[in-house]
């Protein structure tokens, strides 16, 4: 009754500014509130039982009738794959289509996870082509409700020129923002690796014009083969849509090949397996980095002792310890050479 009272005052702007838009926000909290909210208790119990397809179906029944938890629950079972390969999800295909669909249904009742998911499904091409300008522009939306991850992103596509215009400053700023909207380490962890190598890929591009060309190309192809910052080149521009098409046709009919909708589900399975997040993919290498930084802290150490480094560098020693940047860059590179070393090793 509280909360159809404060909608009252806002639609009529009694003791208050009057706004529909906030009227509308009370009013659909007093609906979702209604008798019929046991449908999600009841998907809830499914889910709990471990019968995803039942919860499924009961979320579903309540997602199209708005219900915006019920939307993200719903898109939420089928991006984890539950219930797939029963009579309502026959395989991935149709899943990435239909979590797809949920999540950009819940993204527009203003859910920030559901954007990012929106997001990370254009930039990957999960249930639909890809298209990273699609991407950057969900994730724009979900970085005005200062969500840290979508800061992340976002510096990172302009870092390497995916879906925006490629610009180091920009970058940089995103990444400022997700340290500041960033509350614990584990979090902020990614995003220091990301400053650096920012602060490396600026020197790089000032660099590289005054370098041999043998050496630009030398280092730009050991980039090209460890695939840093490449854009995804996912098989499943096709599959999102042609998959799913023939799987549809197939369950339809009662019967069929289903070689297509196969050949799909693998493709966008592959697909999957790569799509966490850019931030999930920056915190395994920052825990590699860790890792390997634990094991050989004290070797370390010692390299960097002022008298173990002029005994190790010479003459060169002078010049390295003079200029502070470029031992940073050369420590930064060593640092990630190990890590790269470590994770090719596993």
């Amino acid at each position: 009754m509280a909360l159809y009272n404060l909608a009252v005052m806002h639609h009529n702007g009694l003791g208050t500014s009057r706004s529909c838009d906030l009227a509308v926000q009370y009013l659909k909290n007093v609906v979702e509130r209604g008798s019929w909210i046991s449908v999600l208790q009841n998907a809830s119990k499914a889910f709990d039982d471990e019968q995803y397809e039942e919860a499924f179906r009961l979320y579903t029944h309540a997602a199209e009738q708005g219900v915006e938890m019920a939307q993200s629950n719903a898109a939420w079972i089928l991006d984890r794959g539950l219930g797939v390969g029963e009579k309502l999800v026959p395989n991935d295909a149709e899943r990435y289509r239909l979590a797809l669909h949920y999540y950009t249904l819940s993204a527009q009742q203003n859910n920030a996870g559901s954007l990012l998911k929106v997001a990370d499904y254009s930039y990957y091409g999960l249930g639909t082509e890809v298209d990273y300008e699609e991407a950057a522009a969900y994730y724009m939306q979900a970085s005005e409700m200062r969500n840290p991850q979508a800061y992340f992103n976002l510096g990172y596509m302009h870092q390497f020129g995916h879906g925006l215009p490629q610009d180091f400053h920009l970058a940089k700023r995103f990444y400022d923002m997700t340290m500041q909207v960033s509350d614990t380490p584990e979090q902020q962890a990614p995003v220091v690796l990301a400053l650096y190598g920012l602060r490396i890929a600026q020197w790089w591009a000032g660099a590289r014009q005054s370098l041999p060309t043998s050496v630009v190309n030398t280092v730009e192809s050991f980039v090209d083969s460890i695939g840093l910052g490449k854009p995804t080149q996912s098989p499943t521009a096709s599959a999102g849509s042609g998959s799913a098409g023939s799987a549809g046709s197939a369950t339809e009919g009662g019967g069929g090949s289903g070689a297509a909708g196969d050949v799909g589900g693998a493709e966008e399975s592959e697909a999957a397996a790569r799509a966490d997040g850019l931030w999930q993919e920056w915190s395994t290498f920052v825990a590699s980095t860790m890792s390997w930084w634990d094991e050989s802290i004290e070797s370390l150490r010692l390299a960097l002792d002022p008298v173990t480094f002029k005994a190790t560098f010479g003459v060169y020693a002078d010049v390295l310890m003079a200029d502070s940047d470029l031992g940073l860059i050369i420590f930064l590179c060593v640092v990630l050479c190990g890590a790269l070393i470590q994770r090719w090793r596993q």
